[in-house]
């Protein structure tokens, strides 16, 4: 069986989902099936935007998120992540932008892969969840190689 996989940009309806903040997305697909996804947000709205200000000194406009950054649990292991996280850096870094991101404690493979990646930790913060509860998120600048 291939595993030969393609990333492409959501366009049109498929963008319908999509959150208002986010900019560019793209999914990526293997033998006709989506199984990951990214997209670039805007940083002004983003809960942890001082930490990056202060890491970077750079302002909001200046800086793209990469969210969203999802794999099919039965795809995991593969390098489809950072294949989806080195594509979005890229593209971040083309436009213009310094790239961030922030991630949940919980997300201990999350974490790994944006270590390995060369994303550095500038700090840690406790986001409110929808139920009430909080959960204490890291947050990450990718310094260009």
């Amino acid at each position: 069986m291939s595993h030969a996989s393609v990333i492409y940009i959501l366009q049109g309806a498929r963008r319908a989902c999509a959150s208002e903040d986010e900019f560019e997305a793209w999914v990526i697909e293997e033998n006709h099936e989506i199984v990951g996804h990214v997209a670039l947000q805007r940083a002004e709205d983003a809960s942890v935007l001082p930490i990056w200000k202060v890491a970077t000194d750079l302002e909001a406009d200046q800086m793209a998120v990469v969210s969203r950054l999802l794999v099919s649990p039965h795809v995991r292991g593969r390098g489809l992540g950072a294949k989806l996280l080195s594509f979005a850096t890229d593209r971040i870094y083309e436009l213009g932008f310094q790239p961030v991101l922030y991630t949940g404690e919980v997300e201990h493979a999350a974490i790994r892969m944006y270590e390995r990646s060369g994303w550095t930790r500038v700090g840690q913060t406790t986001l409110p969840l929808s139920n009430g509860n909080t959960l204490l998120h890291y947050v990450y600048v990718k310094v260009r190689n």
